[in-house]
């Protein structure tokens, strides 16, 4: 099996990708947040035991995160 390899470029994406998420979150921008993943996407959130998938569980997860972390 052959190894898979990141460019700089890739990581770079990879990154913008996790701080749009966190931003959105931030912002309480559900939209935003659901759009970092694909349409059938998942976060789980291990501490939890969360598992959120797909676009309206994505936007609730972001709604209830920004509310409760929100200052």
């Amino acid at each position: 099996m052959a190894a898979f390899v990141m460019t700089g470029s890739d990581i770079a994406e990879v990154q913008n990708v996790i701080n749009a998420c966190m931003i959105a979150m931030d912002e309480g921008d559900v939209d935003w947040f659901a759009d970092c993943y694909v349409a059938d996407g998942s976060c789980t959130i291990n501490k939890t035991s969360t598992l959120k998938t797909g676009r309206e569980e994505l936007k609730g997860l972001c709604n209830f995160l920004h509310g409760k972390f929100s200052h």
